[in-house]
């Protein structure tokens, strides 16, 4: 009599798990024929562009030698002030916008044939912040450009190994 008990409890809850089932699957099918109703995580509450814009400087290919003769001068952006000199680090600033200045940069570690590059653009409520690194057999160079979204200058951080 107990086996009957059981067998009719458990033939209850399946039936139940059938039922909730079924609603489910008609919910999900609703949702999908209705997109409106959901709602999708959003990176930032206010939308915000970036203006594409064409470089107006390429860099100078200069060629390099073996020996590790390349200087941190080859690496002055050319609408750039010092900030701060130094031997294998320098800290310039520019007017220029700062996707223009990473795009140079980009090419400038392109056309040193350097195999081992790395490229990270970030923009977080217009505080930009890109960070660029590049290396071959007799360089290492890193370069940081930032701007504050409340600041008109660009600041550019190179630093050779």
């Amino acid at each position: 009599m107990t086996s009957v008990k059981f067998l009719v409890i458990l033939l209850i809850i399946f039936f139940i798990a059938v039922l909730i089932q079924r609603n489910y699957s008609k919910d999900i099918r609703r949702e999908s024929k209705n997109p409106s109703n959901t709602i999708s995580p959003s990176v930032s509450p206010v939308p915000t562009s970036i203006p594409t814009l064409a470089p107006t400087a390429r860099p100078t290919i200069l060629p390099t030698s073996a020996s590790g003769s390349t200087n941190i001068n080859n690496f002055i952006y050319p609408n750039s002030q010092r900030i701060s000199p130094g031997g294998n680090s320098i800290v310039l600033q520019s007017s220029d916008d700062p996707q223009v200045i990473t795009n140079w940069y980009k090419d400038k570690i392109t056309s040193m044939g350097m195999n081992a590059k790395s490229f990270v653009q970030t923009n977080t409520n217009g505080n930009i912040l890109n960070k660029l690194a590049g290396a071959n057999k007799s360089i290492n160079v890193s370069i940081e450009i930032s701007k504050q979204n409340s600041e008109s200058e660009t600041v550019i951080k190179i630093l050779i190994k």
